[in-house]
């Protein structure tokens, strides 16, 4: 980095070879991860009479952590962080050369370590019940009450590969004042450095599920309306375990967020957590018209509110419940249809204007919703 300091001009120091600032850094790891998943579930439908049938099951799955066999993934533990060997940072954020502690609370995993080859525990408590019912409200089955709930686990995306940056296989050096010659010369500046983290115990996303609806067939048309809920607990966030400690003088600059830090010689410690919560409700209405005439319709509109506290950054400080807001992706009016037109034209044309201009259809698909919170 040139910046002029030098010359007093940065394209000066450039060609008098006066760097500001020289970095390296080490080369960027790369690596496989893999898991395996298995699952086991059981389910029946039992008709008790013609017009109520019932449906339930049972489901169970496995979820295992990422394993690098190679051992190139690391994570923070903060039960395993030495406060007496923490590092020592000044109020610029530099750490005091030959303090620096990178491998403090670092956990690099392999055999021995406390979740072997992963990052996290492996999940068994997963039992997942199902059950629905299906009920004829009249005897020629046109209308009909559908109702259900189940709860349902799944994998978190794969967050993994982010712990290949951090120390020690992701390292780096500043020197400033320095030039081409010779770069080591400059001035050695240390400066903390951020994490990835996870945190255990690592739980499944869980979502409990309901509805319950009602059905009516209409001479050519289906008009169905439901209400559908959904809960979802230990869901995926990211939290600042090394968020700064509140502080005038870091709030008004005269000191580096870095040296109000729980965590000293830490920047943040991006950490994935499975806290989060959410909560759906809905009002969804279809209507369908079966093709006839030549034309066809299918109408969906849902008038729902949807919250969670998973909207990044949340305050490491404070209970997840004062993050509870709208979701990000909360739509509170949604509208779609589709439509099929076979158009009227040339029926009874023959030859050359048969080919042409018979059997066109106009179909299209129109779409409103509500905009983001």
């Amino acid at each position: 980095t040139f910046d002029g300091s030098a010359s007093g001009d940065a394209l000066a120091d450039l060609l008098l070879g006066n760097a500001y600032q020289y970095t390296e850094g080490s080369a960027h790891l790369t690596g496989t991860c893999v898991f395996k998943d298995f699952a086991f579930y059981l389910q029946d439908r039992y008709r008790v009479h013609s017009r109520l049938t019932l449906t339930y099951g049972l489901r169970w799955e496995y979820f295992q952590p990422e394993q690098d066999y190679n051992g190139t993934m690391s994570f923070f533990d903060p039960h395993k962080f030495n406060f007496g060997a923490a590092a020592t940072v000044l109020p610029n954020g530099q750490i005091v050369p030959g303090t620096q502690n990178f491998g403090n609370g670092i956990v690099v995993v392999g055999k021995n370590a406390e979740y072997g080859y992963g990052l996290t525990n492996s999940i068994y408590k997963t039992f997942q019940p199902r059950v629905g019912f299906s009920y004829a409200l009249t005897k020629d089955n046109q209308t009909v009450l559908r109702g259900g709930y189940g709860i349902f686990d799944g994998r978190t995306a794969i967050y993994a590969s982010a712990a290949r940056n951090n120390y020690p296989f992701n390292q780096g050096v500043q020197l400033y004042n320095t030039n081409f010659s010779n770069p080591a010369q400059g001035a050695l500046r240390i400066f903390p450095t951020s994490l990835s983290n996870f945190n255990s115990p690592w739980e499944a996303p869980n979502y409990q599920r309901w509805s319950l609806g009602l059905q009516r067939q209409l001479s050519g048309f289906v008009l169905e309306a439901d209400y559908v809920g959904s809960r979802g607990t230990h869901l995926a966030k990211t939290v600042d375990d090394n968020q700064p400690l509140p502080s005038v003088a870091a709030a008004s600059g005269l000191t580096s967020p870095n040296a109000v830090r729980p965590y000293l010689g830490f920047t943040s410690i991006s950490t994935y957590e499975t806290t989060g919560q959410s909560m759906y409700h809905s009002l969804q209405v279809s209507l369908v018209r079966k093709f006839a005439g030549g034309f066809s319709y299918q109408g969906a509109y849902t008038y729902s509110k949807s919250m969670d506290d998973t909207l990044t950054p949340p305050n490491a400080y404070s209970a997840n419940s004062l993050d509870w807001g709208l979701s990000s992706g909360d739509r509170t009016h949604v509208l779609i249809s589709s439509y099929v037109w076979d158009l009227p034209i040339a029926r009874k044309a023959v030859g050359w204007r048969r080919k042409l201009f018979r059997d066109w259809q106009v179909a299209g698909i129109t779409s409103f919703q509500s905009g983001n919170p």
